[in-house]
């Protein structure tokens, strides 16, 4: 019997004896008296109806993904990419951007600020309507 044979045959005998010397795995069984005793108040094909319509919607929620396209399927964005990305950078500059979780609550911008980065973002909208004449 050749080596590869010899530890093949002796995984598989630790494997069966591992899984016989294991301890029985029970769940406890609890009463669910409001799932045991609902009734329904629809037939088959009315749900049936119902998931179909769902799905031809696309108000389906199966995913976590699904649940944020859905919040904002009817969100539209006032702000260019090009103003929210130098609101953020004028933001960064002026140490409004938290490194981590922990600092969040020590970042309340002044007036001052706010008004910084509002201008930055305007500026970045004016030189994009020039870029583009």
């Amino acid at each position: 019997m050749n080596t590869s044979a010899k530890i093949f045959l002796s995984t598989i005998t630790i494997a069966i004896v591992g899984a016989f010397s294991m301890p029985g795995v029970a769940q406890e069984i609890t009463a669910t008296p409001e799932i045991d005793n609902a009734v329904s108040t629809k037939t088959h094909a009315q749900v049936r109806a119902e998931l179909e319509q769902a799905i031809a919607d696309k108000t389906l929620i199966r995913t976590e993904a699904d649940e944020q396209r859905l919040a904002f399927a009817g969100f539209k964005s006032t702000k260019s990419r090009a103003q929210v990305a130098a609101e953020t950078r004028e933001a960064m500059r002026l140490g409004l951007i938290p490194h981590n979780e922990s600092a969040y609550a020590d970042y309340a911008p002044t007036a001052e600020q706010l008004r910084l980065i509002a201008e930055a973002g305007q500026r970045a909208v004016a030189a994009k309507q020039m870029a583009a004449r």
